[in-house]
């Protein structure tokens, strides 16, 4: 990229435009700091739409979020986004007891129909012999459009189970993620703390 004659030419004998892109740099640069630590790594407990998380991992665009599905992977990176919360109309099946056990361990679920012979948990199951780096983000609820960073997890202790939905039971499996780094106590208790107790 170059920068054309007529954009130099306004940087130059324009003070007001000039004033406008200095502080739409200083802008970038603060935004910057503020959530991203290198163009590959993220900050701990920032909050990320998908988008942002997947230009920090720099996915593709059409690999945005309908086709994640809670989670994806790609490059050696798995990004999982939790809704920590579930509201009484998702459906059964994909109510999953996601939760914190504490401050440094948080219980996952799959996606329904999941078993360990299942392709797309081969690199969860197998997380001490290949270098897939995951990284977990949670939203309080639905209502949220971030996702806060919880850090980079190790898939620890995976069971296979069952859930039950309308009478029909289907498989999962269980992890418990391992947190690299302990949650914020704030943040811990933010998340739970239910927005729907009375």
């Amino acid at each position: 990229f170059s920068i054309s004659d007529e954009f130099k030419d306004l940087i130059i004998n324009n003070s007001l435009f000039r004033c406008h892109i200095e502080d739409l740099i200083d802008y970038s640069l603060m935004r910057y700091e503020t959530n991203y630590l290198s163009y590959d790594d993220l900050k701990l407990h920032g909050k990320y739409t998908t988008e942002d998380v997947m230009m920090v991992l720099n996915w593709s665009s059409r690999e945005l979020p309908l086709n994640l599905g809670g989670y994806g992977e790609k490059d050696n990176a798995c990004a999982i986004f939790v809704t920590y919360e579930k509201n009484d109309d998702r459906s059964e099946s994909t109510q999953y007891p996601d939760e914190f056990i504490d401050r440094n361990h948080f219980k996952w679920i799959s996606r329904s129909g999941k078993n360990f012979s299942s392709a797309d948990l081969q690199s969860f199951i197998n997380y001490k012999n290949n270098d897939v780096k995951f990284h977990l983000f949670i939203q309080k609820s639905k209502k949220d459009t971030d996702f806060y960073y919880i850090g980079q997890i190790d898939p620890e202790n995976p069971v296979e189970t069952k859930m039950e939905n309308n009478g029909k039971r289907f498989d999962i499996v269980m992890f418990e993620f391992k947190l690299h780094d302990i949650i914020d106590e704030n943040l811990y208790d933010y998340f739970t703390t239910s927005i729907y107790e009375n």
